[in-house]
């Protein structure tokens, strides 16, 4: 038995671990599958099953089957080869921006981060503390907005509320007309709908934008698969302070939204998801003064 990082005699300088990452694939699993067992090809003759995504293409040196696929052809996580569910959009009628939205189960979710002004809302960085991880330059506030939406406390993003465990939750918040700010069991509803909360993040996040995490073929540490549109990124967080950390542009990079039920034991605290670079959406409660990213679900 080999260990994964003892010197591998036929290639020196390198490890066992080193020396298949570079000439074949590792696996956690021992018929060496990827640990995302089933992806689709859709050539011009028709619809495959890839059965090894990362074992090596025996037609093209170099490349593995799912790498062909990508460059040749369109790689599916569908029996059909399909493209992810269809993404839509829609207008905010109060300041007239446009956001992306696609159906997952029952639900019909903004497929982007809420990017409207409301007040004691803030750009990441806007007016920002000494105690940053993170520098930007004076001006860069505005492209995190565009990119990440902009940040909420508790109380603006429910916008006088009060605090709802329904399903639907019944508040509006600060989400446009004809969507609502999800509670925290519309959350729940959202991970099982996608696998459970303990892969939710994998399926949920964009393919680019994090740090370390990719989809399948992209060699990458952790996945990120965007598998249905979602398109989670990693917009950070505020404090009270002004300081602001987490944002994609730094480290690990996270995403924090909000959900519209308070702990029922404790007033000055509310439910939230956080999603980083591994698999996982995580459910916790956290002081509502902290600055979150908002995505709204339609009534």
């Amino acid at each position: 038995m080999h260990y994964p990082n003892d010197p591998d005699p036929d290639n020196p300088g390198m490890t066992y671990l080193q020396a298949c990452e570079a000439w074949g694939f590792v696996s956690q699993y021992s018929d060496c599958i990827d640990y995302v067992p089933v992806y689709y090809c859709q050539w011009e003759t028709g619809c495959y099953k890839i059965d090894n995504p990362h074992a090596p293409n025996p037609y093209n040196p170099g490349m593995t089957d799912i790498e062909v696929c990508a460059n040749d052809g369109f790689v599916s996580q569908y029996s059909d080869c399909s493209d992810y569910p269809s993404v839509s959009t829609f207008k905010d009628s109060r300041d007239g921006k446009t956001y992306k939205y696609v159906e997952i189960g029952t639900q019909r979710w903004m497929a982007e981060n809420l990017n409207f002004n409301a007040s004691g809302s803030k750009c990441y960085g806007e007016s920002g503390g000494d105690d940053w991880i993170e520098i930007i330059t004076s001006g860069q506030e505005q492209t995190y907005c565009d990119k990440y939406g902009r940040l909420y406390d508790w109380s603006t993003a429910m916008n006088g509320s009060s605090s709802s465990s329904a399903n639907p939750s019944g508040v509006q918040g600060v989400c446009p007309d004809g969507w609502h700010l999800p509670s925290d069991v519309e959350w729940t509803e959202l991970e099982n709908s996608v696998g459970g909360s303990s892969i939710a993040g994998r399926k949920l996040k964009s393919q680019s934008g994090w740090n370390g995490c990719g989809p399948v073929g992209s060699h990458n540490l952790y996945r990120c698969e965007d598998a249905y549109g979602w398109s989670a990124l990693p917009g950070g967080y505020g404090d009270s302070d002004g300081n602001f950390r987490g944002t994609g542009g730094y480290g690990d990079g996270f995403g924090f939204w909000w959900s519209a039920t308070e702990k029922n034991d404790d007033a000055n605290t509310a439910w939230r998801r956080d999603v980083g670079r591994s698999e996982y959406v995580l459910r916790g409660f956290y002081d509502k003064t902290l600055l979150h990213s908002v995505r709204c679900v339609q009534n």
